[in-house]
């Protein structure tokens, strides 16, 4: 693995910011449920959300926004009949586009004074959790590209940093030879390095548009 300046330039900060502190604590009582949109099948329990399945250049070229950052802020509450959770998250460091300081990922589902809505396909969020994100606009907010696909957990574990990509809720959909869709596994790692990740994601920036 050939480590760019940029990428050991990202590696360095967020050694940093992985020891900060959360800013403030989220607002929301109980579990972020997985949410979802799009091709996901919107029920009233969870169910699978059918999607299209992307590859690293998929999620950097459909992505306006790739940020490395901390949640720091949850709140859900009611748009209609349906609930919206609006998730803050510090952006310790940014690979792609020029966000502020924090971005706000809207997500479905959530759970308002106990009542709970799911929508399969999203991804979860939890207070202080350290993520990496590949973020399109949606209004004033973003949404993550691919539903769960755009969202990888960062975990300290005793061999280093690793980034985690958990597609619970997903599944995931490819073209055959004969144009249709069907079932088809990730191409993403289920678990790499951080140092790996972020080479992987400014190599893949850098490189020229197909």
């Amino acid at each position: 693995m050939l480590m760019t300046a940029r990428a050991a330039a990202l590696l360095r900060t967020l050694r940093g910011a992985l020891r900060r502190p959360i800013l403030r604590r989220s607002r929301v009582a109980g579990h972020l449920g997985r949410a979802g949109l799009a091709l996901a099948l919107l029920t009233g329990s969870a169910s699978a959300a059918i999607v299209q399945r992307l590859d690293l250049n998929d999620l950097v070229q459909g992505a306006d926004t790739i940020v490395v950052g901390q949640v720091i802020d949850l709140q859900s509450r009611f748009e209609g009949t349906r609930i919206v959770t609006r998730v803050q998250v510090r952006a310790d460091a940014v690979l792609k586009g020029s966000p502020g300081a924090v971005v706000e990922v809207e997500v479905l589902g959530g759970e308002v004074d106990g009542l709970g809505q799911q929508v399969s396909g999203m991804a979860s969020f939890t207070a202080g959790e350290q993520v990496a994100l590949f973020l399109e606009h949606h209004g004033a907010a973003f949404r993550t590209v691919g539903l769960a696909q755009g969202k990888l957990h960062i975990e300290a574990s005793a061999p280093g940093v690793q980034v985690v990509h958990a597609l619970d809720g997903l599944t995931l959909v490819a073209r055959n030879a004969a144009g249709e869709l069907v079932p088809a596994p990730t191409l993403l790692p289920t678990t790499r390095g951080l140092a790996e990740f972020l080479v992987d994601v400014t190599d893949a920036i850098a490189a020229p548009s197909p």
